[in-house]
């Protein structure tokens, strides 16, 4: 596993730092520019990534998801797939999921969370998987699939 290089790490937030609190007329709107401008932006290496990552899977978890949270995510699957790193991916595969089940678009949702399924379980990380089958259970929850 690679070492995250921290002076990347800090310089992220430092940049994000002024954009991380909501403002009045759209729910953490300064936050997702910011995140925009780091997805434009040339990404290095899978660390910048990995931050923007987390960074959107908070706002994910925290509040609605917008039609602009999504292009983000979507953007951010992109960015992934270039790095040829499927950790990364499936990591970015599961916010997409989120996104999608957050706003009750349950057979989108599957999609991305069955492909992220299936890298979690090729890369044999138990946890991920774990995490996984319970999302995927709930999904087909949602869409009454009881047999499955």
């Amino acid at each position: 596993m690679k070492k995250w290089n921290w002076r990347i790490v800090l310089l992220t937030f430092c940049c994000l730092l002024p954009h991380l609190h909501p403002s009045k007329g759209d729910n953490l709107s300064g936050s997702n520019d910011s995140i925009l401008r780091l997805l434009n932006q040339e990404i290095a290496d899978t660390n910048q990534l990995k931050v923007v990552s987390q960074i959107l899977s908070d706002h994910i978890r925290t509040s609605t998801v917008t039609d602009s949270m999504l292009q983000r995510a979507h953007a951010l699957v992109e960015k992934a797939r270039q790095f040829n790193d499927e950790l990364l991916l499936a990591g970015a595969l599961q916010n997409l999921f989120r996104c999608y089940l957050n706003r009750y678009e349950s057979s989108k949702s599957l999609e991305y969370a069955l492909e992220a399924y299936n890298l979690y379980e090729k890369n044999n990380d138990k946890s991920n998987i774990a995490y996984m089958l319970m999302q995927l259970g709930i999904i087909y929850y949602t869409q009454n699939n009881f047999s499955k």
